[in-house]
């Protein structure tokens, strides 16, 4: 027997076609039709997502709000996700992705009474490995979603996250050529923006041959609603169910996974990475993502350095996940909209920053020609600083057996400062103005690496503590394509252009800074900043474009030796996953998602590219290619191009490379590339009373990451949140050292205390299975400074 669970929902988003305003309205007449059709059809059910429109809403009209809650609280509308927003879970980092979904659950559970047990990834661009355990985190077990890389031939499987946690997930692969027909399907997850549709979807779930329990959900979207005819539609569907001896009747996701692991012995197991779709959108409006992740840095270091330092929640700052919760909506983030909306989220994205980067300032800025260094992350750190700029005129450090060199009115100095800490350095008047170095050298070398820059033959590069040459005279380093794609769909229609096919001009920045310069014609000119100084392991690049081209793409490109190289390595939200190149589809083309690197590498070693926010990366025979920069001409679903998603002007790209021996679990990348990306920070200081910050916190393994410290989202509570994360796949026993600590507990996502853990004196010890993340709060003596 069929047993038809049938329910309605309708996704709106946070901007698309129009701003923010305009989809606001949209809610709000949703909101209205919606109520009046549940008091015409007194069984009818539906499901709502995103606290961040129903929390705008209740600003405007808190009477609908609390119509919907009457509503929720008698059972006839669950809220699904539960999440700030339906946010791109792939390119933002884990802690946002964790933030996104705390707030929102915590907003409908306080406004609206919900308990939120069923996940939601409609219309995302794909989801990270590690989703299940997250969502475990928060008591969620199943998920509904669509948009699962096109490849998918199931509409239920059992999703498997990196750690083995499973996600119960229903769905329907929006593109894939692969799914069931009617007749074998389950899950009817129907989109309809007219009458016809509207018969047609009925009509198809008529068809499904299945018995047990059957997903019957009519979805709209945006400006088009629910309406009488939907209903009417279920009415009818329950009656031929009932006349053909099968049940139909209104439900609700909750109910319908219930009765589907209750009828079900086994499901198909899928992996969580569940990967590409659009991949396009990694380089439209790259601006986007290059600011998003310069703000996650500053606003979780804020919270990091106030919560360790004792000192009161900034409530801005907590009020700014709201704003990131907005520019982190798959269609906002991926830049698919109109320039209002690309220029507002930019505008969201500097205010955030400019009151983070003002908090930590406050905390460690003073006036004086003293130099402090803060590190931020968990474990020591030796790393080149600049001095700022005003104070650095022919001076140099007075510590004995500091390193430092005075370039071009810059001073730089070798720095060492203890995890979570800030070290203090004097400066005393130069000896000399400046080192000289030979003007004609194309050579960067140090203990590390060598790197030679032929204005004929290229870019080479060699590991040299085993001779190892890993680029070989490379005149491709940066390729031209031409790309007649859309804002989401690349459509590559030339061979690569070189950027050593023309003339190439290199010169001696400095010691340490080699330039190489040239242009693509009138579309592209570029200059490349290669950075190596004594003890550095990484090659630092910068990429500077100024863009003017229409219809084309441009990429970097690594052609390695390391043809023998297996599967490609990418860092995703709170994991590392290899991953097999595809043949590309209709929204999948070459490149998937990546956090802070990716690498490729044989038995003998490997080589890491690490970014600072550029998201897409292909990893194909020995060779990497990222995405820089693209201008689609073709318009997608109504969006036309305009001057902002040709992206002309002058842009700024900073990668680093790493040659590695061995695994790269065995190597400094993952550290490596969290410097990358929160380098030291430089402050003045007081000449006579600046002193040393001492650790505040310290993690013992090179494996086990820190997400965020943060204060206790529960009102009054004092004491540290901490977030760590294992991330090389292996079991971890690592200490945790805090100043101060008198107890902790571990808890869940929501930060719900689950057991104590036992330490001694300032320690805490930890066991990471592979890939798991914890969550502790710990309690400090009130007196710890």
């Amino acid at each position: 027997m069929k047993t038809y669970h049938v329910m309605g929902t309708c996704h709106i988003d946070l901007a698309w076609h129009g701003d923010e305003a305009m989809y606001a309205d949209y809610l709000e007449q949703f909101t209205v039709i919606l109520l009046d059709l549940m008091e015409q059809y007194p069984d009818m059910t539906y499901m709502i997502e995103q606290a961040y429109h129903y929390r705008s809403l209740e600003k405007r009209r808190p009477d609908l709000v609390r119509r919907l809650r009457a509503l929720v609280e008698a059972g006839r509308i669950e809220v699904v996700g539960g999440m700030a927003s339906t946010m791109d879970s792939n390119m933002p980092c884990g802690e946002s992705f964790i933030r996104n979904q705390l707030y929102g659950l915590h907003w409908f559970e306080a406004h609206m009474g919900a308990k939120v047990t069923t996940g939601w990834v409609v219309d995302a661009f794909g989801s990270p490995a590690n989703l299940p355990q997250i969502m475990a985190g928060f008591g969620i077990y199943n998920m509904m979603g669509t948009r699962f890389g096109g490849a998918k031939r199931e509409d239920v499987f059992l999703c498997v996250g990196l750690d083995g946690e499973k996600l119960l997930t229903v769905g329907r692969d929006c593109f894939s050529l692969n799914l069931p027909p009617p007749e074998r399907s389950r899950i009817f997850f129907e989109f309809v923006q007219n009458g016809r549709q509207i018969d047609e979807a009925y009509a198809r779930m008529r068809k499904t041959q299945l018995s047990g329990p059957i997903l019957a959900d009519v979805y709209v979207e945006d400006e088009t609603y629910p309406n009488r005819r939907i209903a009417e539609g279920a009415l009818a569907l329950m009656r031929d169910a009932q006349a053909n001896g099968d049940r139909a009747f209104f439900s609700l996701p909750r109910n319908f996974f219930r009765e589907l692991r209750e009828t079900t012995d086994a499901f198909l197991e899928e992996s969580s990475d569940l990967n590409p779709e659009f991949t396009g959108t990694y380089a439209n409006r790259v601006e986007i993502r290059l600011q998003n992740r310069k703000t996650e840095t500053a606003l979780l270091q804020a919270e990091k350095w106030l919560a360790l330092l004792g000192k009161p929640r900034n409530e801005t700052l907590h009020e700014a996940w709201w704003d990131m919760a907005f520019v982190q909506f798959h269609d906002v983030f991926t830049g698919s909209t109109p320039d209002c909306t690309y220029q507002d989220v930019l505008s969201r994205l500097g205010r955030i920053r400019a009151t983070a980067d003002t908090v930590t300032e406050d905390l460690f800025a003073e006036k004086g020609s003293t130099v402090r260094v803060v590190n931020g992350l968990p474990f020591e750190r030796t790393a080149w600083v600049k001095v700022p700029w005003g104070i650095a005129a022919c001076m140099q450090i007075a510590e004995d057996g500091v390193p430092s060199v005075y370039e071009h009115g810059q001073l730089y100095f070798l720095s060492s400062v203890p995890g979570c800490a800030s070290k203090v350095y004097h400066l005393k008047k130069a000896e000399k103005e400046e080192t000289v170095f030979p003007a004609d050298s194309n050579v960067l070398e140090n203990e590390y690496i060598k790197l030679t820059v032929d204005a004929r033959e290229g870019v080479s590069l060699t590991e040299k503590r085993t001779n190892r040459v890993l680029l070989n005279n490379a005149k491709d380093f940066l390729v031209l394509q031409g790309d007649q794609g859309n804002f989401q769909i690349e459509d590559i229609c030339s061979p690569e252009q070189y950027a050593w096919a023309v003339p190439v001009q290199v010169e001696r920045l400095s010691g340490a800074v080699l330039r190489a310069s040239g242009n693509f014609v009138e579309e592209a000119s570029w200059t490349l900043d290669f950075t190596l100084r004594p003890g550095d392991r990484m090659l630092g690049i910068q990429v500077n474009v100024h863009w003017q081209a229409e219809g084309k793409r441009l990429r970097l490109k690594l052609n390695t030796s390391l043809q023998d190289a297996g599967d490609g390595i990418y860092e995703v939200p709170f994991g590392v996953v290899r991953r097999r190149a595809y043949t590309p589809g209709f929204c999948q083309k070459g490149e998937w998602p990546v956090q802070r690197f990716a690498a490729m590498e044989d038995q003998q070693g490997g080589l890491a590219l690490i970014n600072d926010g550029v998201p897409g990366v292909e990893i194909l025979g020995g060779t990497m290619l990222t995405t820089l920069l693209r201008s689609p001409t073709a318009s997608y679903a109504g969006m036309i191009p305009d001057e902002t998603s040709s992206q002309h002007g002058s842009h700024t790209f900073a990668f680093a490379l790493y040659p590695y021996q061995g695994s790269w679990q065995d190597s400094d990348v993952l550290r490596l590339a969290q410097g990358w990306n929160e380098p030291m920070r430089v402050y003045t200081a007081l000449d006579t009373e600046a002193k040393d910050t001492e650790s505040q916190l310290t993690v013992d393994s090179p494996s086990v990451l820190l997400s965020a410290v943060k204060h206790p989202e529960e009102e009054g509570k004092e004491g540290l949140m901490i977030r760590f994360h294992e991330e090389a796949g292996r079991t971890q026993d690592c200490t945790v050292t805090i100043p101060g600590w008198v107890r902790a507990w571990e808890t869940d996502l929501l930060e719900n205390a689950k057991e104590e853990i036992p330490g001694t004196e300032e320690k805490i010890h930890l066991r990471f299975a592979p890939w798991q993340i914890k969550t502790l709060y710990a309690e400090r003596e009130k007196k710890h400074e």
